[in-house]
């Protein structure tokens, strides 16, 4: 009786720890298997991802090698169609050597005019005489360049007489009856008379007038007027000193 007293209380304890050891197994094992599901949820997840990847690498490849097909298909065309042009095209034709142009000949410098040659002053005019007046006292020399003679002072000049001619032909000295000559002893002459410059106011150009050189006419003027009114220069072919 004692030992079955005894036996109770412990029948007691095992089955409380047999309630309380068997439930906690139970979730465990409820756990683990909930993991292992998961788990090979997560594996087929997984694989199935894999194939995915793996199906899409494969499309991607396929259209690449579609891609490069149609590509080397278009460079065969292009490389054909450049073989047919090479063959059209026709060989360039060869650039004309210029002709070298002819350099322009030289233009003639034209030839000088001859210049007129002058006529010759006669010193003789055979068919004109110089005025039968003659002066008695000095006479002008180129040596002395200064004489006192009928009508004053006297000096002589040298120049171009052909602007002082034409004035006297304007003014109806004509070239028949007035010619111009130069004596031997050097005075101009115009006509039988010698040529002279004087004041115009006191003697005008056509006035007769007496010089130690013979009867002259006045056919010109110089400064020399301004300072003597009575003074004759006296145009001869002398050279001056």
């Amino acid at each position: 009786m004692k030992f079955m007293k005894m036996k109770k209380p412990l029948a007691y304890i095992l089955s409380a720890i047999l309630f309380v050891l068997v439930p906690m197994e139970i979730l465990d094992y409820r756990d683990a298997f909930a993991k292992t599901a998961q788990k090979a949820t997560e594996e087929t997840a997984e694989e199935k991802t894999i194939h995915e990847l793996i199906d899409e690498k494969m499309i991607l490849q396929n259209m690449g090698m579609a891609s490069l097909i149609k590509l080397d298909e278009s460079f065969a065309i292009v490389m054909e169609e450049s073989e047919k042009t090479d063959k059209v095209t026709p060989a360039p034709t060869a650039t004309p050597v210029p002709t070298a142009t002819p350099k322009p000949t030289a233009t003639p410098k034209p030839t000088a005019t001859p210049k007129p040659t002058a006529t010759p002053i006669p010193t003789v005019n055979p068919n004109m005489k110089s005025d039968p007046y003659v002066w008695n006292g000095p006479k002008l020399t180129k040596t002395k360049g200064v004489n006192y003679g009928p009508s004053g002072k006297e000096t002589y000049y040298n120049l171009n007489m052909r602007e002082v001619v034409a004035r006297m032909r304007r003014m109806g000295f004509s070239e028949a009856e007035y010619p111009y000559w130069e004596r031997e002893d050097g005075a101009k002459m115009l006509g039988p008379y010698v040529m002279v410059a004087a004041h115009l106011g006191l003697r005008p150009r056509g006035s007769l007038v007496p010089c130690s050189l013979g009867m002259a006419i006045v056919c010109d003027t110089g400064g020399f007027a301004r300072r003597n009114r009575t003074q004759l220069d006296i145009a001869v072919n002398w050279r001056l000193r």
